[in-house]
């Protein structure tokens, strides 16, 4: 009788180098994409930016998809905020952008998250901005003129300079 060659361990070789290959040809193509992150150093800025670049992912205008993507994307970065300044810029960039993209109510739901009384004076004033700029988008001109009476209240502009 002859012996039959065991090609398992041969075979299974063979199989561990081509999924080698093939986990480095998709991490070269879809890992290069490296979102930026505040837990890397982002600044706000670069956040905001890359959220909107992935709403221009089709030629029509903003993409469900992209909208989508721009909404977890923001919301991952807000809770990776190293520290309060940062993470309150954070919430009012993305409050800013629901009320860009036609979503003031959501806009509006993210500052309800922040305690006015808990920031510093100056914060305040960019915050009562956004909802001046939230409810100015849905239309509601009395609770716009609310905040902007707090601004004047809080904030009065000095005679001596004029």
């Amino acid at each position: 009788m002859t012996k039959k060659k065991d090609y398992t361990i041969p075979a299974l070789f063979v199989t561990a180098v081509v999924l080698v290959f093939v986990f480095l040809i998709v991490t070269l193509i879809f890992g290069g994409k490296k979102h930026p992150s505040v837990k890397d150093g982002a600044t706000t800025s670069e956040v905001e930016q890359h959220a909107y670049e992935l709403l221009k992912q089709d030629d029509n205008g903003m993409s469900v998809m992209g909208y989508n993507e721009a909404v977890v994307y923001y919301t991952s970065q807000i809770e990776a905020a190293v520290d309060r300044e940062q993470k309150f810029n954070l919430m009012l960039d993305f409050a800013t952008f629901y009320g860009k993209t036609g979503d003031p109510s959501s806009g509006l739901k993210i500052l309800g998250n922040i305690d006015a009384a808990s920031i510093p004076t100056e914060a305040r004033y960019y915050l009562y901005t956004a909802y001046v700029y939230l409810y100015d988008r849905l239309g509601d001109e009395s609770l716009a003129a609310s905040y902007r009476q707090k601004i004047a209240d809080e904030y009065p502009v000095s005679k001596e300079g004029q």
